[in-house]
């Protein structure tokens, strides 16, 4: 299940020997360019780089993630799971926690990380009927949603 993932992401993220990293789910794929763009920025200082995405699959279109804010948190995960994260900025994901990726940026938030983003669609994100939030009801993504606000104490 997602807790498993969420333990081999700490795990890799454990071992990891460079200076950022990267979360990149099987079916998913970063454009040619990312790495190079998105290390820029944290050569430059952010901690964190978000790129835009364009989805690929059963629906295609593009997606910009927003600036980092408590309104925006609060109204929903503003960055893609596979941003640039800087090793020393990175925290364990919440292996209970069933958006550890919601949770995740927003910890890093909290913590003053800096987020650049870079609009261009450097993130190619799959949409196949079985992921995430299309398959979770109402009820459930009301509780999982809820489990991170009050974590963050929203």
């Amino acid at each position: 299940g997602a807790e498993n993932a969420y333990r081999r992401i700490n795990q890799m993220a454990a071992t990891a020997t460079g200076d950022a990293l990267v979360i990149l789910c099987d079916d998913d794929k970063l454009a040619d360019t990312f790495i190079e763009k998105t290390s820029n920025e944290i050569l430059r200082g952010a901690d964190v780089v978000s790129t835009g995405n364009q989805t690929f699959g059963e629906r295609s279109g593009t997606y910009s993630p927003t600036a980092w804010s408590l309104d925006a948190f609060k109204a929903y995960n503003p960055t893609s799971i596979s941003a640039l994260v800087r090793k020393s900025c990175w925290v364990d994901w919440d292996e209970n926690m069933q958006y550890a990726d919601y949770d995740f940026y927003w910890t890093l938030f909290e913590n003053r990380c800096r987020n650049v983003i870079l609009p261009e669609p450097l993130f190619l994100y799959r949409i196949h009927s079985k992921q995430g939030t299309k398959v979770i009801d109402a009820a459930a993504h009301a509780a999982a949603t809820a489990a991170v606000f009050a974590k963050h104490k929203v």
